[in-house]
C-alpha cells in the first residue's frame, strides 16, 4: 500500500491492453512463426514524490499514466535438415510522465537468436551453433530517493545497449555419448543482468565463462 501527500491509499492501477497478430507454420509443421502488435496503456501506476517524514519510504506517491505499443515477431524450427534457429525481435515505444519505473526499463529494441547445424559428411558427428541477446539502453529511476537524515536525492540507473554472444560446439562420441563445450558472453561484454527499481541495486551478468558438458542416452 502507498500513500499520497494527502495521507490517502492511492487508488488501484488499471488500464487496457489490446493485441492482435497472425501466425504460421511452413515445411508441414516444422518452422513456426508469428507476428503481433500491440498497445498497453496503465493508468494510475505509483511514483515516489518523496517522504515529507524523515526515513519514512511509504510516502508519497502520484499516480501516472504508462503507454506502450509496438511490434513482436517471432520464428523457430527447423529450416534445413540439421538446420534449426530461434528468433525474436520486440520494437516497443513507450510513454510516461516522467520515464516512471514501467516505461525505462523496457528496451526499445530488443533481439533474442540462436542455431544450431548440424554438419554434413565426414564432420556429421559435430554440431555448431551459438545465440545471441542483443538490446538497446534501459533506465530504472527512482524519484526523490530519501535515506534518515536532510535532503533527497534524484536518482537513477542506466543499462547501455549491449549484446551477449554465446557459441557451442558438440561431438557425438557414440551412439550414446556426446561432448560440447560452450562459451558464454564470448566478447566478454559488461552489463547489468537487472535493475532493481526499489533502491537502485543492480545485478552484474556473468563475464566469459567456458561450460564442458558431457551427456548420456540409453
Amino acid at each position: 500500500m502507498v500513500e499520497t501527500s494527502a495521507g490517502n491509499l492511492l487508488d488501484p492501477i488499471h488500464g487496457v491492453n489490446i493485441e492482435a497478430g497472425i501466425k504460421g507454420e511452413w515445411h508441414d509443421g516444422a518452422v513456426n512463426g508469428s507476428l503481433a502488435v500491440y498497445r498497453i496503456h496503465q493508468d494510475n501506476w505509483p511514483v515516489l514524490i518523496g517522504p515529507p517524514r524523515v526515513g519514512d519510504m511509504s510516502c508519497c506517491y502520484y499516480g501516472v499514466a504508462n503507454k506502450s505499443r509496438g511490434v513482436d515477431a517471432e520464428i523457430n524450427g527447423e529450416v534445413l535438415r540439421g538446420w534449426r534457429l530461434g528468433a525474436g525481435y520486440t520494437f516497443n515505444e513507450r510513454e510516461s510522465v516522467g520515464e516512471s519505473e514501467l516505461s525505462g526499463v523496457t528496451p526499445r529494441h530488443l533481439l533474442k537468436a540462436w542455431t544450431s547445424v548440424r554438419l554434413r559428411g565426414d564432420l556429421d558427428r559435430w554440431e555448431v551453433g551459438g545465440s545471441v541477446h542483443a538490446q538497446s539502453a534501459t533506465t530504472s529511476r527512482r524519484y526523490n530517493y530519501c535515506s534518515v537524515g536532510p535532503g533527497c536525492l534524484d536518482a537513477s540507473s542506466m543499462q547501455s545497449r549491449y549484446a551477449v554472444v554465446d557459441l557451442r560446439a558438440a561431438f557425438d562420441i557414440d551412439r550414446n555419448w556426446q561432448a560440447a563445450l560452450t562459451v558464454n558472453n564470448l566478447f566478454d561484454a559488461t552489463y547489468y543482468q537487472a535493475l532493481d527499481n526499489g533502491v537502485l541495486h543492480a545485478w552484474y551478468g556473468d563475464p566469459r565463462n567456458w561450460m564442458l558438458r558431457v551427456d548420456a542416452r540409453f
